[in-house]
């Protein structure tokens, strides 16, 4: 079933793999990466294996009672989202040139998803290794967490590849009922965990809420084909593990030998995959982020024009209109439901039909800033604004008889709007619910607002000072999600001076003032707004100074 050709692809494919990273390693730019990424990993999995084995029975007291009872509910919530957003069709795609060679070669149907799914199974398991070993402290032992992970994800996967063959098989009426069928499953699990915790308020706490979700007659049903893997991942080695290894393994080879039955239209699939992927890239990189249809993207009308500010006015100006074109119907939308979220949630706390505990609504503020912070930071890096966007529109900002510092200010503007839009509807939903003082409130704003300053000036260093993008035009290959952590690995980097200096400003802030809210926070903004011409400087000069690639 698995010709010796793909095999032997594979095995070139790895070498090849293995001689590209060794040859980055050996430049002073990919050695320096790479000691950071070592560090990083073993951040992650060194303190993990110490606790392990240093204090086993830190088991006992790290893994919440209900964990190992909730994982089967989020395996059946993920496998559920993945069916139905058709995340198979994504997965089943080959690059280019193993597209060109798997279809020119005399390869069977069977043979090419043979050599798909090995492909996934060795990725597959060497991140399950990965997981495991994090996992060391919270489990009662590694080579049962291994498998736990290994299988469960083997079959949440070959779900989604199952379902991706059975679309071209079934009528469109069919695969919608599919979706809608799913969808309702999860609304109406939703809806029962809701009037649950309606009903015992009492238990309004992290485990209490997870036992009610899970004591749920409808959760009970949708997490039972998956509590063979939980039961494996958190279990010893004793013959209960054997016994659901074993079970776990029939469900996986169950469910991949469907595919097989079900596999006559793979290669067609791969090619759909394959041009779907670089449509898609094509179209983020025009700007087209979400999806929209060109008549929704290419509006008439423009902002108020800016003046000229030292170069900073038409930098911005061009910079918040495009990004505006972009995310214009997503920022309205949030925006309206932000506001239909802050006066229920108002209404629901005069009237008291909405009860929260008073630290609870102490933090709650804090939280939607924080909970901003992370949207802004994710939705501003796809968005692909400032210096983030194609390479022949900035070789036209590089024309400008503009300064570095202006030129700097004025590409990040586009990112700052975005953000300080999401910041301010995530403000309304916290000054609904929080009981802290306006003062206070008003200080975290304008500390965060900051902080969304710092984060776009530096999203527009690391895109001005090196190649390095989340979403690269050219042909898709298997190192994009590799590029993204890399991308946001750097950001995180050039952030940690700056973190530092806010630091230090909450700590001058506090000595001179006293340790409260408003001084320290409003002293870290300020003595973060004094570090920001240095980044915007030294940005705006290597952008200048560099050299564009050809388009």
């Amino acid at each position: 079933m698995f010709d010796p050709a793909l095999r032997q692809l594979i095995w070139f494919q790895s070498r090849a793999a293995f001689r590209q990273g060794w040859r980055r390693v050996k430049t002073p730019g990919g050695a320096l990466l790479t000691l950071v990424l070592l560090v990083c990993v073993g951040f992650a999995v060194i303190p993990s294996i110490a606790m392990a084995f240093l204090n086993p029975s830190i088991f006992e007291s790290s893994t919440p009672s209900v964990f190992p009872s909730f994982m089967p509910l989020m395996m059946f919530v993920i496998a559920s989202q993945m069916v139905a957003s058709e995340t198979g069709k994504k997965l089943m795609e080959l690059r280019p040139p193993e597209l060109q060679f798997v279809l020119a070669g005399p390869f069977t149907h069977s043979q090419i998803l043979s050599y798909r799914l090995t492909t996934m199974a060795i990725s597959w398991s060497i991140l399950s290794a990965f997981f495991s070993l994090v996992s060391l402290p919270y489990v009662e032992n590694g080579l049962s967490a291994y498998l736990g992970i290994l299988l469960g994800g083997a079959f949440v996967f070959s779900l989604s590849f199952l379902r991706a063959l059975l679309i071209p098989r079934w009528s469109p009426q069919a695969n919608r009922w599919v979706l809608v069928g799913l969808r309702s499953a999860l609304v109406a699990l939703i809806l029962e965990a809701a009037f649950l915790i309606s009903r015992h308020p009492d238990w309004l706490s992290h485990d209490g809420v997870l036992l009610l979700i899970d004591s749920s007659y409808l959760a009970t049903w949708f997490a039972f084909p998956f509590t063979p893997f939980s039961y494996l991942l958190f279990g010893a080695i004793n013959g209960a593990m054997i016994a659901n290894a074993l079970i776990g393994t029939l469900m996986v080879v169950g469910s991949v030998a469907c595919c097989y039955r079900l596999n006559d239209g793979f290669s067609e699939l791969a090619v759909e995959g394959v041009a779907r992927r670089q449509e898609r890239l094509s179209r983020i990189s025009d700007g087209n982020v979400y999806a929209r249809k060109p008549k929704h993207i290419e509006r008439k009308r423009g902002l108020p024009m800016l003046g000229w500010w030292g170069g900073i006015g038409p930098v911005a100006w061009s910079q918040m209109t495009i990004t505006w074109r972009r995310t214009g119907t997503l920022l309205t939308w949030l925006i309206a439901a932000a506001l239909v979220t802050a006066v229920a949630l108002a209404i629901g706390m005069r009237t008291g039909s909405l009860r929260l505990e008073s630290n609870s609504r102490l933090i709650f503020f804090l939280v939607a800033m924080i909970a901003a912070s992370y949207l802004g930071f994710i939705v501003s890096m796809i968005t692909q604004s400032g210096f983030s966007i194609k390479q022949s529109l900035l070789t036209w900002y590089q024309t400008l008889p503009i300064r570095s510092v202006p030129l700097a200010i004025g590409m990040a503007m586009g990112s700052v709007g975005l953000m300080f839009a999401i910041r301010m509807s995530a403000a309304a939903i916290g000054w609904a619910v929080t009981n802290q003082s306006f003062a206070d409130t008003v200080a975290i704003l304008v500390g965060f607002i900051v902080i969304d300053i710092a984060i776009a000036s530096v999203l527009n260093s690391v895109a001005a000072a090196t190649p390095l993008r989340i979403t690269t035009a050219g042909t898709p290959d298997i190192f994009q999600g590799a590029r993204a952590m890399v991308f946001m690995l750097a950001a995180t980097i050039v952030m940690i001076p700056i973190g530092l200096a806010a630091g230090l400003g909450a700590l001058i802030g506090g000595l001179w003032w006293g340790f409260a809210i408003v001084p320290c926070v409003l002293s870290a903004a300020m003595v973060v707004l004094a570090t920001m011409p240095v980044l915007w400087w030294i940005t705006g000069n290597r952008f200048q100074n560099r050299e564009l690639p050809a388009c």
